[in-house]
């Protein structure tokens, strides 16, 4: 049996790294579901007696909001279009999307007894469905 806390508000209200998400999709901790459907290429991992060594860190790309204005939060037009950048070649193109059921992200606590804390709930996803794009450099 493990038993499930509700979250310590100070643990998800953590502002030390800013959240690139625009305000209507963030969620406390900045979260946030991203479906690409698809395969992501990446380095190769070298392992060393089953354990992973030298993880290189890669990026995937850059999220971008064209249409997200901050100045009009009650206006949803923004989530119809969502741009993921990766490289400087190419270009997915989503939207934002209301889960059916939202879900909770849980986070083993720090005890002696097994027990695990909710750490965020997720509400909505960012779907890319479609082939990438060529794009030039700009």
């Amino acid at each position: 049996m493990v038993t499930i806390y509700p979250p310590v508000k100070s643990s998800i209200a953590d502002n030390s790294c800013p959240n690139p998400l625009p305000k209507l999709i963030q969620t406390p901790s900045g979260l946030a579901i991203v479906e690409i459907q698809g395969t992501i290429h990446t380095p190769p991992v070298s392992f060393e007696d089953g354990d992973a060594k030298d993880i290189p860190d890669t990026k995937v790309g850059n999220l971008v909001f064209p249409l997200y204005n901050e100045e009009s939060a009650d206006d949803t037009s923004w989530m119809k279009l969502i741009y993921l950048y990766i490289g400087k070649h190419q270009r997915l193109t989503g939207q934002v999307k209301k889960l059916p059921k939202a879900m909770a992200i849980l986070q083993k606590k720090n005890t002696r007894v097994e027990s695990l804390e909710i750490t965020d709930i997720i509400k909505y996803k960012i779907v890319f469905s479609q082939r990438p794009e060529p794009v030039g450099e700009e």
